[in-house]
């Protein structure tokens, strides 16, 4: 075999090792990217940020409020998604009377205060101490009066929660201050006056138009002075109402519990 033949067969040799080589490298890659490929990386446990605070159902928190004229009134707040409402006893009574509809107004959605008016409950003063006009004594003496600035208080705090616009649910006296009380805020969106009088205490409706908002006003029949006032609340309240009358003497928040439709008919109407 000659020089040139031998040098023929040498190439080739060395050719098919590289070829083979390169084989050899090609598949392993491809072994490489499928071990890769069947055994993904692992990654980092994703993180759930936190949910927000949302008010759980049936929660309530007693709170105390101060007024303008430094005086300290307790209350129980219902926190709620929607509107504001605000809740006014009978004269002699506390707010704990309102518990079973501050709730029903709660699982409606609604944010709910209710509060001690001052001189009663476990707020500041006693109401059997206050002064009101008797036919001598001027109006501007009249410590009932006051419970106005309590009210605003109120109106206050539902602000600093966001409810801006608010509803007002008044009994009996409650009610006469939850009407003067909306002549003055024009954020007072609906009234519900359970028995409402033309004078409780002193506390009388002004000698001009009414509230021009809606307001829901409830009586009984054998309850004349409220029955009555209803008359000429009719009469002079600017904006939209509407007026019931049952049957019975049950007056102000004694109502809710001999009817039991009411506070049903009650939040449909703050619903409007």
């Amino acid at each position: 075999m000659d020089i040139k033949t031998k040098r023929y067969l040498v190439m080739g040799a060395l050719a098919l090792i590289g070829i083979i080589v390169m084989l050899g490298v090609l598949f392993g890659a491809r072994y490489f990217m499928a071990e890769k490929t069947v055994q993904p990386a692992k990654s980092a446990p994703s993180r759930v940020p936190p949910a927000a605070a949302t008010p759980t159902p049936g929660q309530q928190q007693d709170i105390t409020l101060r007024t303008e004229d430094s005086v300290q009134i307790a209350a129980t707040y219902y926190p709620g998604s929607g509107e504001g409402v605000i809740l006014l006893h009978m004269l002699g009574s506390n707010r704990q009377v309102w518990d079973d509809f501050a709730k029903r107004l709660q699982q409606e959605g609604f944010a709910v205060i209710a509060i001690d008016l001052r001189g009663h409950g476990d707020s500041d003063l006693d109401w059997r101490d206050f002064t009101y006009p008797s036919g001598q004594t001027r109006e501007e003496e009249n410590d009932f009066l006051d419970m106005l600035l309590d009210v605003k208080a109120a109106k206050k705090y539902l602000a600093e929660q966001g409810k801006f616009a608010s509803n007002i649910v008044g009994a009996s006296l409650g009610a006469n201050i939850a009407v003067l009380y909306a002549e003055t805020d024009t954020k007072v969106k609906r009234l519900v006056l359970l028995s409402p009088g033309m004078s409780y205490r002193g506390v009388m409706l002004p000698s001009g138009p009414l509230y021009s908002g809606k307001a829901l006003m409830i009586a009984s029949s054998e309850d004349r002075p409220s029955a009555d006032a209803l008359n000429t609340y009719a009469r002079r309240i600017r904006g939209e109402y509407k007026t019931i009358i049952y049957p019975g003497g049950a007056h102000g928040t004694d109502l809710l519990e001999r009817q039991p439709e009411l506070a049903g008919r009650m939040i449909t109407w703050l619903k409007k």
